[in-house]
């Protein structure tokens, strides 16, 4: 009797250490099926200057004070992650008599993440500042950079209101396009929005007693204690319930804002556009200073690309319609100190390799050196507001 007992525990041991090995053997299988089919270029183990951080307001920042080199890359960030590291935004120091302050706002390609070599040095900002200094060299200047990778040019604005006043700069350059509907077309599949915003809804839904996925509808109806009681069930949902919860964020931001879209085209230039046209206004309003809007680059692949699960209605050559769009509505709003200049329409022929969303280095010396030649006039002028 004992015997056939022992024989009976061994025999599901054995069942068990079996369905264990098998289990072990299937997850390292699939870990190595994925790392097969990704390439992250970096180390995921650890933190990178990629990695966002979450802010109030402005939405995610890349890593602050973060030293980022490897494959020919040596970057630093400062505060907030803002690619200016030498500079105290938050108590920023005064400005000096006939200094000169230009801020620089838009996406990862305002900072310039250059895929060929990002550099301190060689981002678009520095370079501008090297170019100013060249042509005012009476003058101490200053070119600090508020971009922020993945950002819009709303959260810009946020972040201009919340840091760069006291900074008091004399003109602020928006190197910006592509995030302007790449984020609401690609991402979040709605403008009025920030990218990594669907994500978090769909956490916050995910996390309310009475949501639950199609999946795991019978759990609170079994379980009740452990659905509305423990700590599993959220990341439970979440697990079992990913993709709905991206859809049911989705329609809860259209219901709320009240998105009524007949297609993605309509969603770019009824939603998305207006959206980027007022949060440029009102940087110019609350800031009283000239104000250049720099068109980005873009290429023909990488639109494609990344706008290759839209309903096509959105096309390629629209983004330069959007252009002449933006610079109608704000031609002379508050002031004729405007600066206007396509820099897609000019480049966009050229290398893809070169000129695309995020510019080489080569590319972006020269985008730079055509910036700082184009705004240098209404820095230098004796009747500039940056003089005055």
């Amino acid at each position: 009797m004992i015997r056939r007992g022992l024989l009976y525990t061994a025999g599901w041991l054995v069942v068990l250490f079996c369905t264990s090995l098998a289990l072990l053997l299937t997850l390292f299988s699939y870990d190595y099926i994925l790392g097969t089919m990704q390439n992250p270029g970096r180390d995921l183990s650890k933190p990178h200057i990629a990695s966002f951080d979450l802010y109030p307001f402005t939405g995610f920042h890349m890593q602050p004070d973060f030293h980022h080199t490897g494959s020919g890359q040596d970057i630093h960030s400062g505060q907030m992650g803002f690619w200016t590291p030498d500079f105290d935004f938050k108590n920023p120091p005064t400005k000096e008599a006939g200094e000169l302050r230009v801020i620089l706002i838009g996406g990862s390609g305002a900072q310039g993440q250059a895929p060929d070599a990002v550099r301190d040095g060689l981002t678009i900002h520095a370079q501008i500042e090297q170019r100013l200094k060249a042509a005012i060299p009476n003058r101490l200047i200053r070119v600090i950079s508020m971009a922020m990778g993945g950002s819009t040019t709303y959260q810009n604005f946020i972040a201009l209101n919340l840091w760069g006043h006291k900074i008091n700069p004399d003109m602020i350059v928006s190197y910006s396009g592509f995030n302007e509907w790449h984020v609401p077309l690609t991402y979040e599949r709605g403008p009025e929005s920030f990218l990594g915003f669907s994500r978090l809804s769909a956490m916050s839904i995910a996390a309310q007693s009475h949501e639950w996925p199609p999946a795991l509808e019978w759990m609170p109806k079994w379980f009740p204690n452990i659905a509305f009681h423990s700590r599993i069930s959220v990341p439970l949902k979440l697990l079992l319930g990913s993709d709905y919860f991206g859809r049911r964020a989705q329609e809860q931001l259209a219901r709320n804002l009240r998105h009524s879209f007949k297609n993605d085209a309509e969603m770019i230039f009824a939603g998305a556009s207006p959206f980027h046209i007022d949060a440029l206004k009102a940087i110019k309003r609350d800031f009283g200073k000239p104000v250049a809007l720099v068109w980005q680059v873009v290429d023909r692949s990488s639109f494609d690309f990344f706008s290759k699960d839209s309903d096509g209605t959105f096309e390629f050559e629209m983004y330069d319609d959007l252009f002449d769009r933006t610079k109608t509505e704000l031609d002379g709003y508050r002031g004729k100190d405007w600066i206007f200049w396509n820099a897609h329409r000019e480049y966009q022929g050229r290398s893809s390799v070169d000129y695309t969303f995020h510019l080489s280095v080569k590319a972006q010396a020269e985008i730079a050196a055509r910036i700082a030649d184009i705004i240098v006039p209404h820095l230098a002028l004796p009747n500039s507001p940056a003089i005055q």
